[in-house]
C-alpha cells in the first residue's frame, strides 16, 4: 500500500505507533441506516440488534440479490481508534479463516460520511447463549457435537496464527444446515490476536490489558499476560463445555473481578458432581477439567487433540442411552462400593473360598463377579456382597442375584417383552418408556416392570417419575433394595435442588430401604456431598429418624469434622477419628489434605486449612499404620463384625 494511500486506521485519526485518539473530527451520521445504499451496493433493509459496539442490519447485494449481514459501527465510536482497530481485525480474521464454522466476511469498508461498516454472511438461527436459555442442558452427544465444530474452526484458526480470545456462546450461532439443526458459525473476532505470516498485529495484545469475558475467560488472560497463545481459546472452550453438560457455569461470583480470580485461584470444578444425575461419562469429565487446567501447558496441546478425544468418548460412552450409562456403571457406582470396599474385603474372600470349594456353581458365580467388575447392566446388578442387611451367607447372596435376573427375563418372555432391554440399549429410552407403560396398563403391578420404567424415565429425565416406579419396585419386591442403579438414582435426586424429588428420595432412603443401606447412603452424603446444604440435609435426616447416635465412632467424627468451624473444634474432631482408630475415618482426612493450599484471605493466597496441617499429617500417618495392621494381623472381619452390632440393621 503506498503511503498516499489511507488505511482505515488512519482514516478513523489512529496514530500507527500507539492505539490513543488523534484530536480530529471525523464525519459523523446518526439515525437508522434502513433504507440507505451504502457503497452502491448494499441495500440497508432492516435492523437485526444493536451491542455496545455497533448494529447490525439486514441487506441485499443489490447486484447478486444475495443477502448479507451488515454491522456498522455506532456514531459515537467512530473516532475512537481502538473501536475501529477492533472492527478491522474482525474482518481480517473472518475473511482469512475460510472454514464453514466460521462467520465469513466479505467485505470491509468506509461509509461517505465517516462511518465503517463490515459485511457478512447473513445467518438465521439462534444463539448458543439462547438456545442454553430454552433447555436445562445438553446431552453429551448433543454437546460434543457442537464443541467438536468449534474445535475445527479453531484449529483453522490457531494454524494462521488466530487467537479468539473472545469465544462465549454468543458469539456461537446454531443455524440449520441440510439435516443438522447444531450446525455451528463462530462470530465476533474483534479482539482476536491476529499474526499472518512473520507479521503481528500487537496494538491489542499489550501486556497487562485484559481481553475477553469474565466468565469465559482464561486465567493467562485474566492476569493479563502478554503471551496468550492459542490454548487460551481451549480453555474457554472447557468452559463452554461445561455449561452445556451441566446447564450452570463453572464459577459464579457477584462481580466481574471475583470471577476473574476463581479463574486463576480456584481449581476447575467436575462435572459429575456438579450433577451427578446427567450420568455424564468420566472421560469427558476429565477432558472438560483438563481443558480448564490452570497453566496452559496442563491443557491439550491443540484443538485437533481435543477433537480426538471428544470422538473417542463419542464411540465409547458419550451419549445418554441405556448402553452408555451402563458402560459408566463402574465410574458412578464406584462412590458406593469405596465407600464399603474396605469392610467387604473378608466376604469377599470368603466368598472366593466358597466358591472355589464348589465347582456346581463355579461358572455362575465367575459370570456374576464378571457383570459386577465390567458394570454391563444387561440385566440386574446386584451386588454380590452386603456389608449391612441382605443375605447372611455367600451362598444366598450368589443364588438371590442369580434368581433376580432369572425371574425378571421369565417375566419379560411370559408377556412377551424380551426386546424391551435391547430397545433400552439403542437408546431410544422415549419409546421404552411408552411400551413399559403399556404393559404395566395390560399386565397389572409387576416389580420387574416398574423397575425397568424407573430406568426409562431416568434416562430421559423424568426423574419424579423414576423415583415413583421405584418406590413400586421396592414395595413389590425388597430384593430390589440390591439394585445398585435404583440406589444410585435415589441418592442422586436427593442431592439435587428439586424439593419435592428430595423429599421423595428421602422417603424412599428412610423408609423402604433396608435400614443400614439408607443409613450408609446418608451417612456418606452427610462426609463427602457436595455442597453443605446436601451434606445438611442428610445429617438432619440421620438425626430426625434417630439413626445418627447409632452410626459407628469413625462415622460420627467424620461427619462432625465436616461440620466443625475454627481450628480448635477441627482438631478435636481429628482427635476423635484417630481414638476411633478406624482406617475408614482415612476417606475425610484425606478430603482436607487434598484442599488447595490457597483461597482464603484478601488476595486468597492463603492456606485455608494452615493451623491443621501438621494434625492432619499425623492423623494420616497413624491411621495408615492401623490399617497396614489389620491387613496384616487379619482383623478387618473382627472390626466389620463390631460394626455390624454398633449399626442399626433392619
Amino acid at each position: 500500500m503506498s503511503s498516499e494511500q489511507p488505511t482505515a486506521t488512519k482514516q478513523a485519526g489512529l496514530s500507527e505507533e500507539s492505539s490513543e485518539v488523534v484530536p480530529v473530527n471525523p464525519p459523523r451520521y446518526d439515525g437508522d441506516l434502513t433504507g440507505r445504499v451504502l457503497s452502491d451496493r448494499y441495500l440497508i433493509e432492516g435492523c437485526l440488534g444493536a451491542g455496545g459496539m455497533g448494529t447490525v442490519y439486514r441487506a441485499e447485494h443489490t447486484l447478486m440479490k444475495k443477502t448479507v449481514a451488515v454491522k456498522v459501527l455506532h456514531p459515537d465510536v467512530v473516532g475512537h481508534g481502538e473501536a475501529v482497530e477492533r472492527f478491522r481485525r474482525e474482518a481480517q480474521a473472518a475473511a482469512h479463516i475460510d472454514h464453514q464454522n466460521v462467520c465469513v466476511a466479505t467485505d470491509f469498508g468506509e461509509m461517505a460520511e465517516g462511518g465503517f461498516f463490515l459485511v457478512m454472511e447473513y445467518l438465521e438461527g439462534n444463539t448458543l447463549d439462547e438456545t442454553l436459555v430454552c433447555v436445562e442442558r445438553f446431552e453429551p452427544r448433543r454437546a460434543i457435537h457442537i464443541a467438536d465444530q468449534i474445535l475445527a474452526a479453531l484449529h483453522q484458526a490457531h494454524s494462521l496464527g488466530v487467537v479468539h480470545r473472545d469465544l462465549k456462546p454468543e458469539n456461537i450461532m446454531l443455524v440449520k444446515r441440510d439435516e443438522d439443526n447444531d450446525f455451528v458459525k463462530i462470530m465476533d473476532f474483534g479482539v482476536a490476536r491476529v499474526r499472518f505470516g512473520d507479521e503481528e498485529d500487537a496494538k491489542l495484545t499489550q501486556a497487562g490489558r485484559v481481553y475477553g469475558t469474565p466468565m469465559y475467560m482464561s486465567p493467562e488472560q485474566a492476569a493479563g499476560a502478554e503471551d496468550i497463545d492459542h490454548r487460551a481459546d481451549l480453555y474457554t472452550l472447557g468452559v463452554m463445555l461445561f455449561e452445556m453438560l451441566t446447564g450452570t457455569l463453572p464459577f459464579v461470583a457477584k462481580n466481574p473481578a471475583q470471577i476473574m480470580a476463581m479463574h486463576m485461584t480456584e481449581a476447575p470444578p467436575s462435572v459429575r458432581e456438579r450433577i451427578p444425575e446427567a450420568r455424564i461419562p468420566k472421560r469427558l469429565d476429565r477432558l472438560v477439567q483438563k481443558l480448564m487446567a490452570k497453566e496452559p501447558e496442563l491443557r491439550p496441546s491443540s484443538a485437533q487433540e481435543v477433537r480426538e478425544e471428544l470422538e473417542a468418548i463419542k464411540q465409547t460412552g458419550g451419549t445418554q442411552s441405556w448402553m452408555a450409562f451402563t458402560r459408566d456403571a463402574a465410574d458412578t457406582s464406584g462412590e458406593a462400593f469405596r465407600q464399603v470396599a474396605h469392610e467387604v474385603r473378608p466376604h469377599i474372600e470368603q466368598a472366593r473360598t466358597w466358591v472355589n470349594e464348589n465347582s456346581v456353581v463355579r461358572g455362575v458365580a465367575m459370570g456374576a463377579f464378571a457383570v459386577l467388575l465390567a458394570g454391563l447392566l444387561v440385566g440386574p446388578v446386584v451386588y454380590l456382597v452386603w456389608p449391612e442387611g441382605g443375605a447372611s451367607t455367600p451362598e444366598a447372596r450368589i443364588q438371590e442375584a442369580k434368581n433376580l435376573t432369572e425371574e425378571r427375563d421369565h417375566y419379560l418372555a411370559d408377556i412377551d417383552a424380551s426386546n424391551i432391554v435391547s430397545v433400552l440399549a439403542t437408546g431410544d429410552a422415549t419409546k421404552a418408556v411408552e411400551r413399559l407403560d403399556k404393559l404395566d396398563e395390560r399386565h397389572g403391578p409387576s416389580a420387574h416392570l416398574s423397575f425397568l420404567q424407573g430406568r426409562a424415565n431416568a434416562i430421559v429425565g423424568d426423574w419424579t417419575a423414576a423415583l415413583e416406579n421405584y418406590r413400586t419396585a421396592l414395595e413389590l419386591d425388597g430384593r430390589y433394595a440390591s439394585e445398585d442403579r435404583l440406589v444410585d438414582d435415589v441418592v442422586a435426586r436427593y442431592t439435587s435442588e428439586n424439593d419435592a424429588q428430595v423429599e421423595l428420595s428421602e422417603q424412599i432412603l428412610l423408609e423402604q430401604l433396608p435400614e443400614a443401606v439408607g443409613t450408609r447412603r446418608l451417612s456418606a452424603l452427610a462426609r463427602l456431598g457436595d455442597t453443605s446444604a446436601v451434606r445438611r440435609r442428610a445429617k438432619e435426616a440421620l438425626e430426625t429418624s434417630g439413626r445418627y447416635d447409632a452410626l459407628p465412632k469413625w462415622n460420627r467424627a467424620s461427619i462432625e469434622l465436616r461440620f466443625a468451624h475454627g481450628c480448635d473444634s477441627h482438631r478435636e474432631q481429628i482427635d476423635a477419628l484417630v481414638e476411633a482408630g478406624d482406617p475408614r475415618g482415612l476417606e475425610v482426612l484425606r478430603y482436607y489434605d487434598r484442599q488447595p493450599r490457597s483461597g482464603c484471605g484478601t488476595f486468597k493466597q492463603s492456606d485455608c486449612y494452615g493451623c491443621i496441617r501438621k494434625d492432619l499429617a499425623e492423623a494420616i500417618s497413624a491411621l495408615e499404620a492401623k490399617d497396614e495392621a489389620q491387613k496384616d494381623g487379619g482383623t478387618d472381619a473382627a472390626k466389620t463384625d463390631a460394626d455390624a452390632k454398633e449399626a442399626p440393621t433392619k
